[in-house]
């Protein structure tokens, strides 16, 4: 992904892998490229360490590339706060001012910039996307099709399962919590559900539409007597996931985490 980005912004006249019309930089044609600039809309969906990473990762591979913010490069940095308004408002915001290239980090706030860039053709570049298929932002892996490229993060579902079982050689009763318009979290709730029977497993799942239903979710789960949780990599589950371990520590049950930085937290 970052290589993508630092090429599509050197070479504004390159499009995007399967876009039809790539955006046209703002800067004179005569200007040379030592005084090109570009200006980059990063939106984050919401603040956790996971995220935070792609964000990190993304400036410093731009730099590495030649393009270094405060000298040749621009970057307005938007947190959506866990809000799909929130990023859909950014993003046209962004738009509208016309920037080089949009960045999503995470399906809610890669959707939202695609969404608001495809019509007029801003290259718009994503991370932690689980199924950008799925998403609607691109037409395949291998041809994306559109304005849009960038990774796709897909969990080894199977692999989580076989981890679960091992440490649980009893369990019976999976407890998934997902937010029901994240297609990430849909798409690997069906993935999750058609590999349990293989393992012996049941999946109970609550599905939530925000944050501030994630706690009631866990209690939910609990109530309903999984053996213990597992987590996807739903923004609004991650960015609680001190209220899932809490409500999971006081059942005494396990959660498990599908990435570095759950583990961590």
């Amino acid at each position: 992904m970052l290589l993508i980005a630092a090429l599509l912004l050197v070479s504004c006249a390159k499009p995007v892998p399967g876009a039809s019309e790539p955006a046209v930089p703002t800067q004179s044609a005569e200007a040379s490229p030592e005084e090109e600039s570009y200006k980059i809309g990063v939106i984050q969906y919401a603040t956790h360490p996971s995220l935070d990473n792609c964000y990190n990762g993304f400036v410093q591979g731009l730099k590495e590339e030649g393009l270094v913010e405060g000298e040749n490069l621009t970057i307005d940095f938007q947190n959506a706060q866990g809000e799909v308004s929130n990023a859909d408002l950014q993003a046209k915001n962004m738009v509208t001012s016309k920037y080089d290239l949009l960045c999503g980090i995470a399906t809610p706030a890669a959707m939202s910039c695609y969404s608001a860039a495809k019509e007029e053709g801003v290259p718009v570049i994503f991370s932690a996307v689980s199924d950008p298929v799925a998403a609607g932002i691109v037409q395949s892996l291998e041809k994306p099709g559109s304005v849009a490229s960038g990774t796709a993060d897909s969990l080894n579902l199977e692999g989580q399962m076989k981890m679960i079982r091992a440490f649980l050689p009893e369990a019976k009763k999976i407890g998934i919590i997902y937010t029901t318009s994240e297609p990430n979290s849909v798409t690997h709730l069906e993935k999750f559900k058609a590999l349990a029977p293989s393992y012996g497993f049941e999946i109970e799942a609550v599905g939530v539409t925000n944050a501030s239903e994630v706690g009631t979710a866990a209690q939910t789960l609990i109530t309903n007597g999984v053996d213990c949780i597992n987590n996807f990599t739903d923004n609004n589950v991650v960015d609680n996931l001190s209220v899932v371990l809490h409500a999971a520590n006081e059942a005494k049950i396990p959660v498990f985490g599908s990435e570095e930085e759950q583990v961590k937290n």
